[in-house]
């Protein structure tokens, strides 16, 4: 409803996170598009938004969209990448949820 009534809030950078992260689980590729664009637009150097991008890009096979993401990732925060594999930043609290994110980041070539 928040949506609906005022779309350009700034204020609704969280909701459009959670529409992502929910839509990246369930695969929904073209809804997760959709959310994480909109929250990179609203917050682009806030890394979580960018990581999940370079792993649907990589699942994706997307090698365009991965460079993208991953250079203003590295530009902004360049140790997220490596806090996330070290499991000091848990960006989804079921396992096979950050596994799924894990494993697009290994196929972005991240270690």
């Amino acid at each position: 409803m928040a949506l609906r009534l005022s779309p350009k809030d700034p204020g609704l950078q969280p909701a459009f996170l959670a529409l992502a992260m929910a839509a990246f689980v369930e695969g929904d590729n073209a809804a997760f598009e959709n959310w994480c664009n909109k929250a990179i637009r609203q917050s682009r150097n806030l890394p979580i938004r960018r990581a999940r991008m370079i792993a649907y890009a990589a699942q994706k096979g997307d090698e365009s969209l991965i460079q993208l993401h991953r250079d203003a990732l590295v530009q902004a925060i360049p140790d997220f990448i490596d806090s996330v594999f070290r499991g000091e930043n848990q960006l989804y609290v079921k396992a096979e949820h950050m596994d799924m994110l894990l494993d697009g980041l290994r196929k972005a070539g991240f270690p």
